[in-house]
């Protein structure tokens, strides 16, 4: 028996998914990439500036260049509020995912780890109950 079946059934299935969905990343231009990709991150929770230029992204969410960052700053305008850090030293300042931003999360994404992919479950779940919708209306958008 193969030891790595399910990993290789979960690739297939995530796949299919990409091929598959009627929002693939795949078809995105550069600047919608970067909206997509940091909206998913931050599905998974909020994130300071410098979390959001994780290395693992390469080009997918930003790099050091100046056009970049301006990408990256206007995907964090449309998508994100902004709470500024306390002072005191018990929290920084993070960006977080608008309430509106829910529809376009996309659990599955290709690049989260197993433990992100199921924090962004859990907080789209949150985020349904907390709006009163269901799993299938969030399907159906």
């Amino acid at each position: 028996e193969d030891e790595f079946a399910p990993q290789k059934m979960q690739s297939f299935v995530l796949l299919l998914y990409q091929l598959l969905n009627s929002h693939t990343p795949l078809s995105l231009t550069f600047q919608q990439m970067v909206t997509h990709t940091t909206r998913q991150y931050l599905s998974v929770g909020p994130k300071s500036h410098s979390q959001l230029w994780d290395p693992r992204l390469e080009r997918s969410t930003a790099t050091a260049t100046a056009k970049d960052q301006q990408m990256l700053e206007a995907a964090l305008r449309e998508i994100s509020t902004f709470s500024e850090a306390d002072g005191a030293g018990h929290s920084s300042a993070k960006y977080h995912l608008k309430d509106g931003q829910w529809t376009g999360v996309d659990p599955y994404f290709h690049l989260f780890s197993w433990s992100e992919q199921q924090k962004s479950e859990e907080n789209l779940a949150a985020a349904l109950r907390a709006k009163g919708e269901t799993w299938l209306g969030w399907l159906k958008k």
